[in-house]
């Protein structure tokens, strides 16, 4: 199914009964039940003639993380591509949710091994955020953090090990310490640090 933008743009309470659905079998670990619950909404959505990007986006996000989830990472690819291309038309390439599909997929790219794709996406993402919320912003480290990953293997490790120290500086300035944010980058330092210490 691909987007339609003569559909009305609407915007409803967000989860439909089908997202909740495949988000429950995707917990209990039912990928294919979550995959064909998707399906099933999007084919819905076509025969209906669409319900606008408030409808088909999140449904293609979930079909979309139910295939990264069950390692179909080169069909996640192509979902999130869609996704992204129609998030970019109907809201905007600065629009947060875009950003956030952007960065979806540039760490899939990096997972399927399209490192320069990855790391081309990821530093789009990085400068866009920098330009619209500074630096410091939670939203900007977190887009370093992806694009410092993404590079991790292109890059010498000390520089690494100093890209992952200073988004973690960062990060513990204006996150809580236990968020997830803060425990991935002080695990990527961690990570990055053993890695050095063998060289």
């Amino acid at each position: 199914m691909t987007y339609n933008p003569q559909w009305a743009v609407t915007f409803s309470a967000p989860g439909s009964r089908e997202e909740d659905i495949a988000a429950d079998l995707r917990e209990r670990g039912d990928l294919a039940g979550a995959e064909a619950a998707v399906r099933k909404a999007l084919e819905s959505l076509a025969r209906k003639g669409g319900a606008g990007i408030a409808g088909y986006l999140p449904l293609l996000d979930s079909l979309a993380l139910t295939l990264m989830v069950a390692g179909r990472l080169a069909e996640a690819v192509g979902t999130l591509e869609e996704a992204l291309a129609v998030s970019e038309q109907a809201l905007g390439e600065s629009h947060k949710d875009t950003l956030t599909r952007a960065s979806n997929l540039g760490l899939a790219c990096s997972s399927l091994g399209e490192r320069e794709r990855a790391v081309e996406r990821l530093r789009k993402v990085r400068d866009l955020q920098t330009r619209l919320l500074g630096p410091g912003d939670r939203e900007t480290l977190s887009a370093e953090g992806n694009l410092a990953v993404a590079m991790s293997k292109d890059v010498p490790v000390a520089e690494t090990v100093a890209a992952f120290e200073r988004i973690l500086a960062g990060m513990e300035r204006v996150m809580p310490e236990d968020s997830v944010q803060v425990r991935m980058a002080r695990h990527n330092v961690d990570e990055a640090r053993k890695l050095l210490s063998l060289m």
